[in-house]
This record gives structure tokens, C-alpha cells and sequence, in this order.
């Protein structure tokens, strides 16, 4: 088993935490790594890996502004509004990091006419996916740096490499303890248990990455 390219940390800084890891051990440590890779990505609600064809379906709400699900946003291929592909001076990428992509005549209400509407107003929450837009985002991860062409350079923040590297050595230096054990105490045989979904260091790391999803 090896770490597929869109894991969330470098192997050689892993084996820093460990020291060394033995040989018996690695296909068990490489399976966490996975799994804490996805565990962070499912923990702030977005997917980190870079991808160089995103297509993403948006609806329009007669807004400035659209705002992509992966980021940051690298560079923008094409954007089409019902078919038709807009020019590339009809748009730019407002904030890479927050997503948003803004139209300078803005973007337009995509709700479905009502019928027999003879003002032709849309229906509020009829809104269709019309905008297609195509795009490159995301961070480059350990695994995905190539000397090209094109050139990757990593850019993945060292936060979230350390947040999933200190779930991982977590996980497996406590093989066979129970995962809600806080604190124990032999003599007294007193155990207190918390929780928490996240250990407090490692939620700490990734709050700036966090995403709120609205129920």
C-alpha cells in the first residue's frame, strides 16, 4: 500500500513523529494516514487536494458574486450561463482563498419563471444550476508536486500536514485503548472520559480551514 498523491501529508515528515517506523508496521500506518486524510477533509466540510478540471454547477441569485467550493481558486478555464461562454473580461477571481468569483454586470437570477407569471418573475427557490463553471483549485499536496509540465509546487498549509500527522501517531500509539479515555488513574481505578469529536490541538489547527454548513 503506498499514499495515494491527494493524502493531507509528506510520508518523510510522518516518520520524523515516529522516529523510524518498522517495516511490519507501515501498512497499518499508511491506512491511518488515509483515513485521518479523510477525516480532517470530512471535519472542515471541503476537499483540499488541487484538481485541474473542477466542473461545478452553480445556481445564480442576481448577486456580484459566486462562490467555488474548492479552494483557492488557481485560475479559471471557462464559464458558461445557459449555454453560452462568457468572455474572460466579464469576470475575475475576486478572492482566491474565499472562492469568490465576481461578474461585473453581475450574475444572473437563474430561478424558474413562474407559470402564467405575466410580469415573468421568478419563483424564489427555483434557482437551477445553470452557471457551469470550469476552474483549477485547491492546495498542492505532498504527493501531487511535479517538476511539470505544468510545475506543482506544494502549497498545502503546514497546519493541516500537522493536524492529520498528530491524528495519526494519536491513533496508532493508542492501538487497543479505549478512544474516550481522558485520564486514568491505576491505584484508584478511576477513568474520566470526554467526547469531544476532535482532540482540542488538533481542532485548534484546523479552524482557520473550517467551514460552517448551514443545516
Amino acid at each position: 500500500m503506498t499514499l495515494p498523491v491527494t493524502a493531507l501529508l509528506d510520508w518523510a515528515n510522518l516518520v520524523g513523529e515516529f522516529g523510524t517506523v518498522a517495516a511490519e508496521d507501515r501498512t497499518h500506518i499508511e491506512r491511518l494516514c488515509k483515513s485521518a486524510s479523510s477525516f480532517v477533509e470530512r471535519y472542515c466540510h471541503r476537499v483540499f487536494s488541487y484538481d485541474a478540471a473542477i466542473v461545478e454547477y452553480q445556481a445564480g441569485y442576481g448577486t456580484a458574486h459566486l462562490v467555488l467550493e474548492r479552494t483557492p481558486v488557481k485560475s479559471i478555464t471557462s464559464i458558461t450561463v445557459n449555454g453560452s461562454t462568457l468572455s474572460s473580461s466579464d469576470y475575475s477571481i475576486a478572492s482566491a482563498d474565499a472562492g469568490l468569483i465576481w461578474a461585473s454586470g453581475g450574475w444572473p437570477w437563474t430561478a424558474l419563471i413562474r407559470g402564467g407569471d405575466i410580469a415573468g418573475d421568478g419563483a424564489p427557490d427555483s434557482e437551477e444550476k445553470s452557471i457551469v463553471v470550469t476552474y483549477k483549485g485547491g492546495y498542492v499536496c505532498p504527493g501531487q508536486v511535479t517538476a511539470g509540465p505544468p510545475a506543482l509546487t506544494r502549497d498545502l498549509p503546514d497546519e493541516i500536514e500537522d493536524a492529520v500527522i498528530q491524528l495519526v501517531v494519536a491513533r496508532f500509539a493508542g492501538r487497543g485503548v479505549d478512544p474516550r479515555v481522558q485520564s486514568e488513574k491505576t491505584l484508584s481505578s478511576s477513568v474520566s472520559y470526554f467526547d469531544r469529536e476532535i482532540p482540542a490541538m488538533v481542532a485548534s489547527l484546523l479552524a482557520p480551514y473550517r467551514r460552517l454548513v448551514q443545516a
